[in-house]
């Protein structure tokens, strides 16, 4: 019991902007990035090999659910 009080104040102690929280808080701003940047040229490249507006939509839509998914198997790494 006395070390669970222990571990209690560490954590009440510990400010929100430390070292871990703003390397996470960057890597999720690199990651939106990469994503946002990577969706329009997806979508038109697709649509350059000839793909229709509804198959590049597809795409885009399986891309974006691929990433939802993927996501919290990332974020649950701990960060450096």
């Amino acid at each position: 019991m006395l070390e669970m009080n222990k571990k209690r104040e560490i954590r009440d102690n510990e400010k929100l902007w430390n070292r871990d929280y703003i390397n996470l808080l960057i890597i999720n701003i690199f990651n939106a990035l990469g994503f946002f940047l990577v969706s329009p040229i997806l979508a038109n490249y697709a649509l350059s090999l000839g793909a229709s507006l509804s198959v590049a939509g597809i795409i885009m839509g399986l891309f974006a659910i691929t990433a939802l998914f993927i996501g919290p198997l990332i974020y649950t790494r701990k960060v450096l």
